[in-house]
C-alpha cells in the first residue's frame, strides 16, 4: 500500500508540474505578444519622429531667405 500510495503522490506532483508549465508557456506567449505590438509602436513613433525633424528641416530651409524669427516688428 505505501508504494500505491508513493505512485500517486508523484502522479500527483506530475500533474502540477505541468499544469505550472503549461501556466507559464501561457503567460509567456501573452508576454511575447506585448513586447511586438509595443515594439511596433516603437518602430512607428520612430518613423514618424524621423518625418518631423524631416519637415522641420524643410521648412526651416525654406525660411532661409528671410528669417522672420530675426526680424524686428514693424512698429520699431
Amino acid at each position: 500500500m505505501n508504494i500505491n500510495r508513493r505512485v500517486v503522490e508523484l502522479q500527483e506532483q506530475v500533474i502540477e508540474l505541468q499544469t505550472r508549465l503549461l501556466f507559464q508557456e501561457d503567460s509567456l506567449q501573452a508576454l511575447d505578444d506585448v513586447i511586438a505590438r509595443q515594439q511596433k509602436q516603437i518602430d512607428d513613433l520612430t518613423r514618424y519622429c524621423q518625418l518631423l525633424k524631416e519637415g522641420i528641416a524643410a521648412s526651416s530651409n525654406q525660411d532661409e531667405g528671410g528669417d522672420v524669427a530675426h526680424e524686428l516688428p514693424p512698429h520699431y
